[in-house]
């Protein structure tokens, strides 16, 4: 080699590399160190570099290797980019493997892990600007077992997304890292007729139109979110649970996204999600179904939120919902109504803290329907910011069985009417459980004042328009009411006011109208009526 132009050695693993004067070293990015010197030689400066070189397990340069059995046939190490006309089947019959790296790139129409029942595909797409695009479909699991791993803010792209097509079939996927991701531009299908999961983690994301957990009859599907800034985002619906069983977690800080949002969607349907942990959220930007012709279960626990417009417990006659929001700081807030056994079944509880809100709440409200909910614990609370309705609606339309206990301190509270139907229940039982109400309050039903529970309101009815009954007892137990207590409107009333309790108001009235009939029993050591104004008895 000619002085002043170039010259190079090194050994495989270990040693020193040497350049001479304007020489140029090339193709070097990672794991050196240069020092530099001045070195005479026959009259011209020259530059010495050396550096200790070491062997490396990871490629200086972007890398695209497929191994095992695959379609097209593999090579090793293929070409970066990896262009392919057609599709492409890791673990077509075999064991298969894919592995793209350091800002390698795969492209393709379709893509498969797992095609048939023998087939056994992995793929992995790890660090920064590393990438696999399909235009077409990828299927994680069609008849035998994928495994798809995007890490280190690697990306996958493709139409549809299946993680356990077909019946027999096993997918799984799992997306972990800062801005590792990937992206469905149609529905992504966690168990179609097989079992998938999925999982999100550590600030990897998921995006599709329409999600599905358990889409057809025998499927499975799983899906947990979990870490900060982990997402799963469905720009449509999400159904856990279609006609398969669907379970989602979203957990210590992640978040999911839908519009409508179904938890046991059909009626071979088991869908059942849990959001737990402080910043851990499922937003539904609509209507939130347990249990809408099937079976489904909502856990917010530990400081999770769900969000939605309208909920409902137990939507059709085949539908059984049960949420339980629990844990200080845990919340279900509905900006619209929520249906606690409209037409189905329909379970509610709220406990040791946690909060649900809504406008106008409705418990057992379509004839069939049958609604229970229980608020118990201090701090929990249940805030219909518009009316209440047990058994019923808001248009004096009997409807199925509502049953209402707030116990142990825990609060309810109406802003607007509250009803109990005929058949439902009221129960406030232990100190300073409480019913806090705005506007008028009818009971047509049972309501129970017990062991230190309260009642706060403005006007009272027993027996509006048919019969009710009304018991308040045991010492500290109190109704309030800033205005009038009628007891036997139009219908039958009957108030019992025993052991200690205690019931106020401004006028009292038994069998106000024609037709009517009211009877108030006072009984026990310190226990009393008191009206300010006056006590008005069949008039």
């Amino acid at each position: 080699m000619r002085e002043g132009r170039r010259s190079a050695w090194a050994p495989v693993c270990r040693g020193d590399l040497a350049v001479t004067a304007y020489g140029k070293l090339r193709g070097l990015s990672v794991g050196f160190r240069i020092a530099q010197r001045p070195v005479l030689r026959a009259g011209l400066c020259m530059v010495f570099l050396a550096a200790a070189l070491f062997c490396a397990p990871a490629p200086l340069w972007a890398e695209v290797t497929a191994t095992g059995d695959g379609n097209p046939s593999f090579t090793g190490t293929e070409p970066d980019p990896w262009t392919v006309s057609g599709e492409i089947r890791i673990g077509n019959t075999g064991t298969g493997t894919l592995t793209i790296a350091d800002g390698g790139s795969v492209s393709n129409i379709y893509g498969y892990l797992g095609y048939s029942s023998t087939g056994d595909g992995t793929a992995t797409v790890t660090g920064t600007a590393s990438s696999w695009t399909n235009s077409g479909g990828l299927t994680v699991g069609r008849y035998g077992t994928g495994t798809l791993s995007v890490v280190d803010g690697g990306s996958v792209s493709n139409s549809i997304g299946y993680l356990g097509e077909y019946q027999i079939s096993n997918g799984t996927a799992t997306v972990t890292g800062t801005a590792s991701s990937w992206s469905n531009s149609s529905k992504l299908t966690v168990g179609r007729y097989g079992t998938g999961t999925l999982t999100v983690a550590d600030g990897g994301s998921v995006s599709n139109t329409y999600g599905y957990l358990g889409e057809y009859q025998i499927s499975n599907g799983t899906a947990t979110v979990t870490g900060t800034a982990s997402s799963w985002t469905n720009s449509n619906k999400l159904y856990v649970g279609n006609s398969g069983t669907g379970t989602l977690t979203v957990a210590d800080g992640g978040s999911v996204s839908n519009t409508y949002g179904f938890l046991g969607e059909f009626t071979t349907g088991n869908g059942t999600a849990t959001v737990t942990g402080t910043d851990s959220s499922w937003t539904n930007s609509a209507f939130l179904y347990v249990g809408r012709y099937g079976t489904g279960t909502l856990t917010v626990e530990n400081g999770g939120s769900v969000t939605g417009t309208k909920g409902f417990l137990g939507y059709d006659s085949t539908g059984d919902g049960t949420a339980t929001v629990t844990g200080t700081a845990s919340r279900w807030s509905n900006s619209d109504s929520l249906y606690v056994g409209w037409k189905g079944t329909g379970t509610l509880t709220v406990a040791d803290g946690g909060s649900v809100s809504n406008t106008t709440g409705y418990v057992g409200e379509d004839p069939g329907g049958d609604g229970t909910a229980t608020v118990t614990g201090t701090a929990s609370s249940w805030d219909n910011s518009g009316g209440l309705y047990l058994g019923g609606d808001d248009d004096s339309n009997v409807g199925g069985t509502g049953t209402i206990s707030v116990l142990d301190g825990g609060t309810l509270s109406v802003g607007g009417d509250t009803k109990i139907y005929a058949a439902s229940t009221l129960t406030l039982s232990g100190a300073a459980s409480s019913l806090e109400l705005s506007d008028s309050f009818t009971n047509e039903g049972t309501l129970t004042v017990a062991d230190g529970g309260s009642v706060t309101g403005t006007t009272g009815y027993v027996g509006r328009y048919s019969s009710g009954t009304a018991t308040v007892t045991g010492t500290a137990s109190s109704w309030t009411n800033t205005s009038f207590l009628t007891v036997g409107r139009y219908g039958t009333g009957t108030l019992n006011v025993e052991d200690g309790g205690s019931v106020t108001g401004t006028d009292g009235y038994l069998g106000r109208y024609s037709g009517s009939s009211g009877t108030a029993t006072v009984t026990g050591n310190d226990s009393s009526w008191d009206n300010s104004g006056g006590l008005y008895i069949g008039g």
